[in-house]
């Protein structure tokens, strides 16, 4: 029906549409590692479609899914000291997309106690002065 030529054409002609077929990414977070001082975090990931996504805390005992949807993010707060795994799977759990680890570590109580003395001490400098210009413009210092 068709001569050789227009056969091997055809066959090249779909081959090359099979390579340039656009591939569908995983879902994957944005960082692999994270370190926060605060105890809360967004986690962040690239989605493509509407694809159904489980992200899960991970630990030793157990692993608790903390989002299901077909969003990109989830805010998690409350975290204490340590470190925390997480994995982006698909709906069903069966395949791990990515995995990523959140290191937390609040400011010590020692620098937080430093600051407030700080504040405290140019707020107690700044009523002194402010009594004090209220003085001398009240008596006549001031002209």
């Amino acid at each position: 029906m068709f001569g050789k030529d227009a056969t091997y054409a055809l066959i090249i002609f779909f081959l090359s549409t099979l390579a340039f077929a656009p591939i569908e990414s995983q879902p994957h977070f944005s960082e692999n590692e994270i370190t926060n001082d605060t105890g809360y975090v967004t986690l962040h990931w690239s989605i493509e479609g509407e694809k159904e996504v489980t992200v899960y805390k991970v630990s030793s005992s157990r692993t608790k899914p903390i989002y299901r949807g077909n969003g990109d993010r989830v805010f998690i707060s409350g975290l204490k000291n340590g470190t925390y795994d997480f994995q982006l799977k698909n709906a069903e759990a069966s395949e791990i997309y990515d995995k990523l680890k959140l290191r937390v570590k609040h400011q010590s109580l020692a620098g937080s106690i430093v600051l407030f003395l700080a504040g405290l001490v140019t707020f107690i400098f700044l009523i002194i002065a402010i009594i004090n210009f209220n003085f001398r413009s009240n008596h006549g210092e001031l002209n």
